[in-house]
């Protein structure tokens, strides 16, 4: 079925996750993992079907519960981007569906666990990728760093949540907003491929979708140069 039904089946848990390597056969079921619970998430905000938010309870319980490493030679992509889509889970069942109201509902119990997996886990390969001298082009900086964000927010960890805004501002990593995206709106990864320049530009978009909602302005950054970068991508691909 697909990963926005409840029908949905669970691939993992799995203890060890990764993209590639010797856990690399774990990307794909971990990643629909991952997607059917945000999708099952939305879901049950927009239906209020309880089986929906079931099924992303299950799904985030049961990694919350195993997982315990996340390893290379990318993990800070599979950190980033797979992370991403479990911790906006996360964050619309935890307080949407509370188990005050909910027999199902989200406790104590999986605030702790789900807190423990972000910080324990996810967080270590994000820091680690940061305090290295810059290696990658810069959706990795970028996937890792919206990341940092969405953890900050969901942690209520102001630190950590200003760590990104720096990094968006300040990192010398490629995936900073003015090393990422020119004055002209020429993106870094633009002689490379369109596929990651545009991975790139939604990755900063979802960053500053996170800050905004925090009260933060982000898109309009160094004279709206995330914009510039969209319709410079847009006049490329056309």
């Amino acid at each position: 079925p697909f990963k926005n039904s409840f029908y949905y089946q669970l691939k993992g848990p799995f203890e060890n996750i990764a993209r590639a390597g010797e856990y690399g056969y774990t990307k794909a079921p971990s990643e629909n993992d991952f997607k059917a619970a945000y999708y099952n998430s939305l879901m049950w905000s927009i239906t209020k079907n309880e089986l929906h938010a079931d099924k992303a309870m299950e799904i985030l319980r049961a990694y919350a519960g195993k997982l315990k490493k996340i390893y290379g030679p990318d993990d800070p992509l599979c950190a980033g981007l797979q992370g991403f889509m479990l911790i906006n889970a996360a964050e619309i069942m935890r307080y949407t569906y509370s188990d005050l109201k909910y027999s199902n509902g989200w406790n104590l119990n999986d605030t702790k666990q789900v807190e423990s997996m972000f910080r324990n886990v996810f967080l270590p390969v994000l820091q680690t990728f940061i305090k290295s001298e810059p290696y990658s082009n810069g959706n990795w900086g970028i996937s890792v760093n919206k990341m940092v964000m969405a953890l900050g927010i969901f942690l209520d960890d102001k630190d950590l949540y200003n760590s990104a805004i720096d990094f968006f501002y300040n990192s010398v990593d490629n995936g900073s907003l003015p090393n990422y995206i020119s004055e002209t709106g020429q993106i870094q990864e633009t002689g490379r491929d369109q596929a990651h320049c545009m991975l790139g530009l939604g990755c900063l978009a979802e960053l500053c979708e996170c800050a905004w909602k925090q009260g933060d302005n982000l898109y309009g950054a160094l004279d709206n140069r995330l914009y510039k970068g969209y319709e410079y991508l847009s006049k490329v691909n056309l």
